[in-house]
């Protein structure tokens, strides 16, 4: 009923009873006697002037129909085009989800095992007697000088060296059961809170060892403290994707992509018990070389001129309400993926990450009941390979 007020019908009606109740208390009134011989107002006079009343009246409710319709009018139109241009966005969020996504994606990466762990210190003596031999690479066989690292000449031990462990090995193992984790986290815009401005949206998990394809090799600089485990051109399967259940970059952008490096249990564990080991032998082994894994920089390369890589300076350690800390490598992302049209890189630049977002940020990768988690950033020791 309340839009029969506001259409043009009834603003005709309106406007036709004004018009006919000014013309006959006008009509009545033309050579009428309005006034008595005291001067005070006669029948006429009441009837003309109540006329009057009712006539500003009827023009007061018609001034304001003329404004309530207009306005109404102006709410309509501004629907259409809030409909309008909420269409045209989603129409470009489509488009831009099919024009970027994440199929087709290779992985660039560097994952650091310390030598700290007695299995991978025991290696490490007999890639020293083997450099010892050469350091200067005459013979490029069975490792290459690759680079020259601030602790001196780096050195390749490539995956099809007599140097690289050997299959049926504790080290070969734990090398095949290396596991990379990805975390796709989405930014909730206007959200102005102590709750978390980040939400995680999908992970995906790349094991190297498993039908891996790409290029895998050790490198190593005589007394370094580590070996850096690099992985080249590894093309995650479609179906590696699908555990993230997100199938483009604009699904989590803006907002972050954050990794750690890990060993996987069961691959570990199997290959060990093929190896004769028991359960505490294989426990001693597995705790010591988890805590000795740790990812240096990761890189993502679409198949489109755009990538995402991180690395050093973008540590984030989150500690969980038990003091539990846990260590990601994490990458602010721009609103969309056109954002920055004139580098493939996407990425906020270093070190921009603000302390509530760092906060928000490690809720969404380690949470504990909801408990407050503490976020802090830290820039990891400068390694000396080169990726």
């Amino acid at each position: 009923m309340s839009g029969f007020f506001h259409s043009e019908a009834f603003g005709l009606i309106l406007k036709s009873i004004t018009a006919l109740a000014a013309f006959g208390f006008g009509a009545f009134g033309v050579g009428a006697e309005t006034r008595k011989p005291d001067k005070t107002l006669n029948r006429n006079g009441w009837i003309a002037l109540i006329g009057m009343g009712v006539v500003g009246v009827l023009a007061i409710i018609t001034a304001g129909y003329d404004f309530s319709h207009e306005k109404a009018k102006s709410q309509l139109e501004a629907n259409k085009d809030a409909q309008i241009q909420s269409l045209n966005q989603q129409l470009l969020v489509n488009g831009q989800r099919a024009l970027y996504p994440l199929r087709g994606v290779t992985v660039d990466s560097i994952l650091i095992l310390n030598k700290s762990v007695d299995l991978v210190a025991q290696y490490v003596k007999r890639l020293d007697a083997a450099i010892a031999k050469d350091p200067e690479c005459t013979r490029n066989d069975p490792f290459e000088c690759a680079a020259m690292g601030s602790n001196g000449e780096v050195y390749k031990i490539s995956e099809t060296s007599a140097l690289y462990p050997r299959a049926g090995t504790p080290l070969r193992a734990a090398l095949d059961s290396l596991v990379l984790n990805i975390d796709l986290i989405k930014q909730k815009p206007g959200f102005d809170t102590a709750a978390s401005t980040f939400s995680a949206v999908g992970r995906f998990a790349i094991r190297f060892g498993h039908g891996g394809n790409g290029e895998r090799s050790i490198r190593y600089a005589v007394g370094n403290d580590h070996l850096a485990i690099i992985i080249e051109g590894y093309e995650v399967k479609d179906s590696v994707l699908l555990q993230s259940k997100v199938a483009s970059l604009v699904d989590f952008m803006p907002g972050a992509l954050a990794t750690e490096a890990d060993l996987d249990t069961d691959p570990f564990w199997h290959a060990l018990a093929a190896m004769n080991f028991d359960i505490p032998s294989t426990a001693r082994l597995y705790g010591p070389l988890r805590n000795a894994v740790s990812v240096d920089r990761v890189k993502l390369s679409f198949p489109y001129p755009k990538t995402i890589s991180v690395g050093k300076p973008y540590t984030v350690r989150c500690v969980a309400p038990g003091e539990t800390e846990e260590t990601f490598l994490a990458r602010l992302l721009p609103a969309d993926p056109d954002t920055q049209q004139n580098d493939s890189g996407l990425g906020v630049p270093a070190l921009t990450m603000a302390d509530a977002d760092q906060q928000h940020l490690c809720a969404s990768l380690v949470s504990d009941n909801n408990q407050p988690i503490k976020g802090m950033m830290a820039q990891k020791p400068d390694p000396i390979l080169a990726p």
